[in-house]
């Protein structure tokens, strides 16, 4: 198999490809990148069957601090009366709990689902 090349749109979660497939994102590596909605992805299949993700498009984000609060077991944040969810290696990096006020980055139109963490002011 040779190296292949896609480029897809993560959702929170998954890479919607060109290709009209989806790809799980490693939860990881999404939290670490702080990827959010929207963002554009390239995803490398080697020729060893290693799948690689980077980052080549970001989307407009911006910061707020907002507080982290549990709902039907799931961890968190309400900002502007909207629910966003929390990636659960930063909840686990951050050790957050419900109470807890953190940095959230999101689209800057707020048409996303998840925050990522930029931080925990606790």
């Amino acid at each position: 198999m040779q190296e292949k090349i896609i480029y897809g749109v993560f959702d929170g979660k998954n890479m919607l490809a060109d290709d009209e497939r989806v790809y799980p994102v490693p939860a990881n590596y999404a939290s670490k990148s702080k990827l959010i909605d929207g963002d554009g992805l390239k995803l490398t299949l080697t020729d060893q069957g290693e799948f690689i993700y980077k980052q080549v498009v970001r989307i407009e984000r911006k910061k707020v601090f907002s507080f982290v609060s549990e709902l039907n077991g799931f961890l968190v944040t309400i900002i502007d009366e909207k629910i966003y969810n929390i990636p659960i290696p930063s909840i686990n990096y951050f050790k957050l709990k419900e109470g807890d006020q953190i940095i959230s980055v999101l689209a800057k139109d707020g048409n996303c689902s998840w925050v990522a963490v930029e931080g925990s002011v606790n």
